[in-house]
């Protein structure tokens, strides 16, 4: 993809839209961001920076997940990560 291209993140299904006035949260353009990572694949071009120093018999989750959730973390504003589980 080069400099310029537009990424589409528009689909082709109806949108209804209703205010129910129940607790509403923020964490819904975390979609957007997964989206576009997926096409565009930064998390993953970080993780093949980073050299896994950890033992393969021990590792429970990729290093790219690893990188992913750290990223959505960011983007969604929880720069901290002690609410990670939650």
């Amino acid at each position: 993809m080069s400099i310029g291209t537009a990424v589409r993140f528009l689909s082709v299904r109806p949108l209804s839209v209703q205010f129910s006035g129940l607790d509403l949260s923020s964490d819904a353009g975390l979609l957007l961001v997964r989206q576009a990572e997926a096409r565009l694949g930064i998390c993953r071009g970080l993780a093949d920076c980073i050299t896994d120093w950890r033992a393969p018999e021990k590792v429970v989750h990729p290093l790219t997940d690893l990188v992913s959730q750290r990223g959505y973390q960011l983007v969604g504003g929880y720069e901290d990560a002690n609410d990670r589980n939650h």
